[in-house]
């Protein structure tokens, strides 16, 4: 996840709040619009990771901000224009309760023995 340099703290707000729905999410620096594409693959390609989300806000207006969801470094990508931000803590979410956990899964004895399990 990255976004825009010198975007506002409400953005700011949403990236984080992203950051703690997303389970194994990781948080770069802003980067600046110009060269965005050619960062965020370099970042994508270090970090060993092939989808981001890149958060980009054209003016100083709140109804030009702009989120990218795509796939490094030759996927398919979707430009999505936000339109309101409802924070966590607005909302009284807690986040991802299961962020950290490690499901555990067992099976029976009879997982080997019947054909159709």
């Amino acid at each position: 996840m990255v976004c825009q340099r010198g975007i506002e703290q409400r953005y700011r707000h949403l990236l984080n709040d992203l950051i703690n729905i997303i389970p194994h999410c990781k948080k770069e620096s802003k980067i600046e619009r110009k060269h965005a594409k050619d960062e965020i693959n370099e970042l994508c390609y270090e970090r060993s990771c092939n989808n981001f989300i890149y958060i980009e806000a054209r003016t100083h207006k709140e109804s030009d901000l702009y989120m990218w969801i795509s796939k490094s470094p030759n996927g398919p990508s979707f430009k999505f224009s936000v339109q309101n931000i409802h924070t966590m803590s607005e909302l009284k979410l807690t986040g991802n309760c299961l962020k950290y956990s490690r499901p555990l899964l067992s099976f029976d004895g009879a997982f080997d023995q019947l054909p159709h399990l």
